[in-house]
């Protein structure tokens, strides 16, 4: 009845990392954006399921719902 309303959208990811942790933060970015999987094998995470963005922690801070 009502399915998965989430099938085919990307899911919203937020990386918070400061200047330091930039490195890593596009790291996994780059992880998370891989185009990896075949057939019907998913490895990691199925591809186009998540969207990232990084934000710093004063960006997120002003950002944040509130």
């Amino acid at each position: 009845m009502f399915g998965n309303t989430l099938q085919n959208q990307e899911l919203p990811m937020i990386i918070v990392a400061d200047e330091k942790d930039m490195v890593y933060a596009n790291y996994l970015i780059q992880l998370i954006g891989q185009k990896d999987d075949a057939g019907d094998s998913i490895v990691g995470i199925e591809d186009d399921s998540l969207s990232a963005a990084i934000y710093t922690p004063k960006i997120y801070k002003g950002n944040k719902w509130q």
